[in-house]
């Protein structure tokens, strides 16, 4: 019912920015008469500066563990639960924004989202004595900062103007996991973070008002692997505000030595967004 709940806000929070965003498109198409079809162009347009609202809603799948506390998704022979730890992972919520400034051949391009994902679960002492209900939580932030150049670009002249940007950045992840006994002692509380360097690519179709994108990266740094696959349409319902649908996906795999324990975490992030975005001058 909770997990029911908060997506709803989530949607409705994502629906009334729409809403906001399509009244300001609007109110700017009454004061800009002159404005013709060809100025809403993505490839014809001088707007280089872009500020994306976006709300992701992803679903989890994989593991996190800490020492022997493990849990996860289910669904394979590789996604077990200890016997002491059992519980179903709920999403709490996730934001996201980006920011991207064009200059030409060059991109400089930066997002980032931070989110929390909580579950209560039955936890029984190593001992046997006892069997207590238990609150796990994980907060996670991931931010990219990259730098792209255009490898191909067909220039605004074609029918459907397209470009191939190669992209070099670095990735910082930061995750928090905290568990507490009813007692008041600490059963997990640790915050590993860490910085990888990643290469990337990004293709973007611009078919008049519409725009469609597929950003494909990957990070490998002392022995961890993440990488990052989204697709997203845009429709640009002004010169100044376009929207977008696509769809994110996040895989990080992660293994680290933390307070003399094993930190080991192996999870998909994986769901629609969708967002606002505003094309400033």
């Amino acid at each position: 019912m909770n997990s029911t709940i908060r997506t709803y806000n989530l949607y409705l929070h994502f629906w009334l920015l729409l809403a906001v965003a399509l009244f300001s498109g609007t109110f700017e198409l009454i004061g800009q008469q002159q404005d013709t079809l060809e100025t809403k162009r993505y490839s014809e347009s001088d707007r280089r500066w872009l500020l994306d609202l976006p709300l992701w809603i992803p679903g989890l799948r994989g593991k996190l563990a800490y020492g022997e506390l493990e849990f996860s998704s289910g669904g394979g022979d590789s996604e077990r639960e200890f016997d002491r730890l059992n519980g179903d992972t709920g999403l709490e919520f996730y934001f996201s924004a980006r920011f991207q400034l064009d200059l030409g051949k060059f991109q400089i391009y930066a997002d980032g989202f931070t989110g929390r994902i909580g579950t209560s679960f039955q936890f029984q002492r190593p001992d046997g004595s006892a069997t207590e209900l238990v609150y796990y939580r994980v907060n996670g932030s991931i931010v990219r900062l990259m730098g792209g150049y255009a490898l191909l670009d067909s220039g605004p002249e074609p029918k459907l103007p397209w470009k191939l940007y190669g992209y070099l950045g670095v990735r910082y992840i930061n995750m928090s996991l905290f568990s507490q006994l009813p007692g008041g002692s600490d059963l997990v509380n640790v915050e590993p973070s860490f910085f990888e360097p990643m290469l990337g690519a990004v293709i973007a179709l611009d078919p008049g008002r519409f725009r469609i994108e597929a950003h494909l990266d990957a990070s490998t740094w002392d022995n961890n692997f993440t990488w990052a696959l989204s697709n997203s349409v845009r429709y640009r319902i002004s010169p100044l505000i376009d929207v977008h649908l696509g769809t994110a996906w996040y895989n990080i795999d992660y293994r680290k030595e933390l307070g003399g324990q094993t930190f080991d975490m192996d999870i998909s992030l994986f769901g629609p967004t969708a967002g606002v975005g505003f094309w400033i001058k």
